[in-house]
């Protein structure tokens, strides 16, 4: 173990690590302040704390974290775990790296997002509580397992990036000042995004939009066993705004100020199995003429 008692630094006891082929790098309690970027260039390193009471307080603007190999030298098998990142700057940038773990973080997004991810394979983000998490160019396999996500922006963001095989299951997505998944028109490619048994409350409350907005190349998503609670600005629990090949089934929507799920023009091939919630002022569903919908009515 490299414990940074040891070492003086937190830095320096992660390039020990690195130096002896990885270990682990143990983060003890207490505020631990940096002016630049902790950088995890090397493989098979684990940087841990206690939990909340081992506190990296990021002093400058750039990221708390770094894990980042190069283009043609990607860095694999890192885990953070049990650790609090806070302070003015951003969180954690993954670039260049495969098989990455963020387990039972508490990570704040006052300067940036909280996780920005990509290039990168085989992330796994589980059981911690968090800011924004921005999807990049080429992220394959990502999961996010477990989390509460209250963002400054929106929860998951893949605008203007590129995710392949993406599990968001068991999280709650609350009070995002945007929507709490969105991808748009600069979406280089969305493909194989499954929404399972999360929790979404009060997102979109600086201005009124849905807690999930499906735009750009879409493909393959899939949508179920979601509870969907609205507020005063959330206008849908689903907007699929583009997109082919979808399937949404079970999820509970409950007080959207437009109505439930909506497919507009620009999606096909959607199947939609959905029961009529509760408060909706317009029809709760509205799939289009290219989609197949399965409305369950409350009796």
């Amino acid at each position: 173990m490299f414990s940074v008692a040891d070492y003086g630094s937190i830095q320096a006891a992660i390039d020990a690590a690195g130096s002896a082929g990885g270990g682990q790098v143990f983060v003890p309690p207490g505020q631990h302040h940096i002016s630049e970027p902790l950088v995890i260039s090397a493989g098979d390193i684990t940087l841990s704390g206690v939990g909340r009471s081992s506190h990296i307080i990021n002093d400058g603007d750039g990221y708390a974290l770094s894990v980042s190999g190069e283009l043609g030298a990607a860095i694999s098998h890192v885990a953070v775990e049990r650790l609090r990142f806070g302070g003015d700057g951003a969180g954690i940038q993954i670039q260049y790296a495969t098989y990455i773990m963020l387990d039972r973080l508490d990570v704040d997004d006052k300067g940036g997002r909280a996780v920005t991810i990509g290039p990168a394979f085989y992330c796994r983000i589980r059981d911690g509580r968090m800011g924004g998490i921005l999807c990049g160019a080429n992220v394959n396999h990502l999961v996010l397992a477990g989390n509460r996500i209250a963002s400054r922006t929106a929860g998951l963001d893949i605008r203007g990036g590129h995710l392949i095989a993406g599990h968001v299951a068991g999280n709650a997505f609350e009070s995002c000042h945007e929507a709490a998944i969105i991808s748009d028109e600069t979406t280089e490619l969305l493909l194989g995004l499954h929404v399972a048994g999360n929790y979404f409350e009060y997102n979109n409350y600086v201005a009124p939009g849905p807690h999930i907005d499906i735009g750009g190349n879409a493909q393959g998503i899939h949508i179920a066993g979601n509870y969907f609670q609205g507020n005063d600005t959330t206008t849908h629990a689903v907007l699929v705004r583009d997109g082919h090949d979808g399937f949404m089934a079970g999820n509970d929507c409950r007080v959207h100020s437009v109505r439930d799920v909506e497919l507009t023009t620009g999606a096909s091939r959607w199947i939609v199995y959905q029961r009529q919630g509760s408060g909706t002022p317009n029809p709760p569903l509205d799939a289009g003429d290219q989609n197949t919908l399965v409305d369950f009515q409350v009796s």
